[in-house]
């Protein structure tokens, strides 16, 4: 593996790992829908200037752009809205464990789609990430109750929403290009996201 390739890895890592930690200390002084816009609103900032410079989006067809912003609606909107809600309850590693069964959701939507297969390779690396989840923050694996566990089960529907968004996007726009891809679905995800935090919870303004 390239040490470019290998030092970007890592840096995913570190970045997914510390996301449920950030997010659980979020949600603690801020409500999960307006955090999630936020979150969501700066990226716009920094997408929508370099889409407009670059002309990112210009080339994109009415089926891309259907395709791109349904899956980051489930991706960034259903699966953040979720999250972030479910975040408020329970800790941040029953968080993780919770999000962690993404890739094996995915690889069953992807092989009824038959995008994927089924392969022992996949099913032993999917074991060992699931496995090595869970000895990390197995301790946090509490049975819920009460609250926590309609937490629970919001999370892991997040998780769902996330693999069926991948998948979706995996199978029929794997030809796209990942920086209008983004940016189309940051704005998908973002526009509901703001709409349902205004509704429901106090104004931006006053975080």
């Amino acid at each position: 593996m390239p040490p470019r390739i290998f030092a970007v890895w890592c840096a995913v890592c570190l970045l997914w790992s510390s996301t449920f930690l950030f997010v659980r200390l979020g949600v603690t002084d801020i409500p999960p829908l307006t955090f999630a816009s936020l979150r969501l609103a700066l990226a716009l900032a920094i997408l929508i200037p370099l889409a407009l410079a670059r002309r990112w989006l210009a080339n994109l067809s009415r089926r891309e752009w259907a395709l791109t912003a349904g899956s980051g609606v489930l991706i960034l909107g259903v699966n953040y809205a979720l999250l972030f809600w479910g975040a408020q309850f329970i800790p941040s590693g029953l968080v993780a464990i919770l999000q962690s069964p993404t890739p094996i959701i995915a690889l069953v939507v992807g092989w009824l789609l038959s995008s994927e297969q089924v392969t022992p390779r996949k099913l032993a690396a999917i074991a060992t990430s699931f496995v090595g989840v869970l000895i990390i923050f197995g301790d946090r694996a509490t049975l819920p109750h009460g609250a926590a566990t309609l937490a629970s089960a919001a999370v892991f529907l997040g998780s769902c929403s996330l693999a069926v968004g991948y998948v979706c996007l995996k199978t029929y726009g794997k030809h796209l290009h990942p920086a209008p891809v983004i940016t189309v679905q940051t704005l998908a995800a973002a526009l509901p996201l703001m709409t349902a935090a205004f509704l429901l919870e106090s104004s931006p303004l006053t975080v």
